[in-house]
């Protein structure tokens, strides 16, 4: 059984994930209803903001698959496809899967930071009973 402060988290980020979701569905259908076949420039950059915002704030996997969404979202805002069309979709996805790698990078860092944290401060304990009459000393962390 899993802890209530773990499931309490969970169920943030899954409201967080919803909330995120029903904005841009509703952005979509707004685009749809007012720009009818044609939707303003640079349209896309709200998903991506978006895509952005929920890697950051939780996780690369909920950002990769918002993308997802949102790239299907885009080519139901440009139909009918043309070359234009297509190579707009395509620089999306690009754009949207570079967002997703370097909020993962991020994460990935922050993640291994606290690691070196916790090691540094179990070494300092460890040293503090081997040697109680020294001042446990903090280990520089090597910034990458």
């Amino acid at each position: 059984m899993q802890p209530r402060l773990l499931q309490v988290s969970q169920r943030k980020k899954a409201v967080f994930f919803s909330a995120v979701l029903l904005t841009i569905v509703l952005i979509t259908g707004l685009m749809r209803y007012f720009f009818h076949d044609s939707p303003p420039p640079s349209f896309a950059d709200l998903y991506l903001v978006a895509v952005l915002v929920l890697g950051y704030r939780h996780s690369w996997k909920a950002a990769a698959a918002l993308a997802g969404v949102s790239l299907l979202l885009c080519a139901y805002l440009l139909v009918p496809l043309n070359g234009v069309d297509r190579l707009e979709l395509g620089s999306f996805g690009v754009c949207a899967a570079l967002v997703v790698y370097v909020t993962a990078n991020l994460h990935r860092r922050r993640a291994n930071r606290a690691t070196t944290q916790e090691l540094c401060i179990a070494v300092n304990s460890v040293s503090e009973g081997i040697c109680p009459d020294t001042e446990p000393k903090s280990i520089p962390v090597p910034q990458s």
